[in-house]
């Protein structure tokens, strides 16, 4: 190495230590995430030696004895193991496949509630007005009840949908008659 690599490194050197100390609260800006990954991310790797081991809480992790394949020769001669290995992918396929069911349904009802929303606006009639939000929240209740509880199909909540919809479907055929709805 001569004379005139050495300056170049060490001037390569300088310049990024004065990059770093100029750009410092970059780097504590980005700590908090940093740490965050290491101890959500990589801290827990440590535990799945566990698998490998013959665990004994008295003795803790580093403590205990290893065990080689041993608990993962023992699960795959498991009487019930095909049963349990075609499950595991069945539920695994499920959630792929729905999965786009999942982002059809959601641009669905942004359209909808977009166009509901549109609508509003357009409207001059405070009646008018006041039912389109109704309708919009008891879709939207329904929704939100069927997809949180599992009894989604209680009367009250079934009887209201039907009569929201209802609603919509008689402020849609009033605003469809000649002079926005006024009958002689």
């Amino acid at each position: 190495m001569n004379i005139m690599q050495t300056d170049l490194r060490s001037a390569g050197r300088r310049t990024r230590m004065k990059w770093l100390k100029n750009g410092w609260q970059l780097y504590v800006l980005i700590l908090p995430a940093v740490i965050y990954v290491f101890l959500m991310n990589y801290l827990p790797l440590f535990g799945v030696q566990i698998a490998f081991k013959d665990y004994r809480p008295s003795k803790g992790i580093l403590g205990s004895s290893w065990a080689g394949l041993k608990y993962f020769r023992q699960f795959i001669n498991y009487p019930n193991f095909g049963l349990i290995i075609t499950n595991t992918l069945r539920i695994s396929l499920y959630t792929l496949l729905t999965f786009p069911c999942a982002v059809i349904f959601a641009l669905l009802l942004y359209r909808f509630f977009r166009d509901m929303c549109a609508s509003f606006c357009r409207e001059k009639d405070w009646f008018t007005r006041l039912h389109i939000v109704a309708v919009g929240a008891g879709i939207a209740g329904f929704l939100v009840q069927a997809m949180t509880d599992y009894s989604f199909y209680n009367y009250r909540v079934m009887f209201l949908f039907w009569a929201y919809l209802g609603v919509g479907a008689l402020i849609s055929r009033r605003m469809s008659l000649p002079e926005g709805g006024k009958t002689a």
